[in-house]
């Protein structure tokens, strides 16, 4: 299977001014709560003035409490001044449009989607990599920590799925799998999975290996 990551990093299609460093991005990918790495990606972006990498500074100092009860209100002014001014281009029309739909729910941290809920949508459940679209979107999910498509009826997942191997939350609860999907044997990171209610009879063995 062809990875739409590596096809955005050698120039198809990209929505981000800046994603070049396939190799700090990467580092980061590989285990999405290591703030040092993200210190490194950061300190990066801003050398090539990429807004987002003063965002995810003032935010990883935020969560760490770096700053005065006075000051964090300030810190906070300017996170919410960039994410307002750059929010639209970091995240995909088509994935906007379906939050704009209640079709899905999207949080964001870092300058990238942290969290994707799909409630319903034709649109990201039918694409594959196949699609130029999907390609665009699909790779803003790259930096994706949960992902929740419980309570849809699926029967399969989608293509793009498989790429999300930086996860650490997967809901795929209440649906009507046939069996827990192989791709999920990639998903080092994995930290919670749910794959209750679903048509399941057997879980596999590389399962107790994650």
């Amino acid at each position: 299977a062809r990875s739409v990551f590596g096809l955005l990093a050698k120039g198809k299609h990209t929505m981000q001014e800046t994603s070049g460093n396939i190799e700090l991005e990467n580092l980061v990918r590989q285990d999405l709560g290591n703030q040092s790495a993200w210190l490194v990606y950061a300190d990066w972006l801003q050398k090539q003035g990429d807004p987002r990498g003063e965002l995810i500074s003032l935010e990883v100092e935020l969560e760490n409490s770096l700053h005065k009860d006075s000051d964090k209100i300030e810190v906070k002014k300017r996170i919410d001044d960039i994410v307002s001014t750059y929010k639209e281009r970091w995240i995909h029309p088509e994935l906007l449009s379906e939050a704009g739909k209640k079709n899905i729910d999207i949080g964001f941290r870092y300058g990238w989607i942290e969290f994707l809920k799909v409630r319903y949508s034709n649109v990201l459940l039918s694409q594959d990599l196949d699609s130029d679209n999907s390609l665009e979107w699909v790779d803003q999910l790259k930096m994706l920590s949960t992902l929740d498509l419980s309570f849809i009826g699926l029967t399969e997942l989608p293509d793009w799925f498989s790429e999300l191997t930086q996860l650490n939350d997967l809901f795929l609860s209440t649906n009507r799998l046939t069996e827990v999907p192989a791709a999920i044997q990639n998903f080092r990171q994995l930290q919670f999975l749910s794959v209750n209610n679903n048509q399941i009879s057997k879980l596999p063995n590389w399962l107790a290996q994650l």
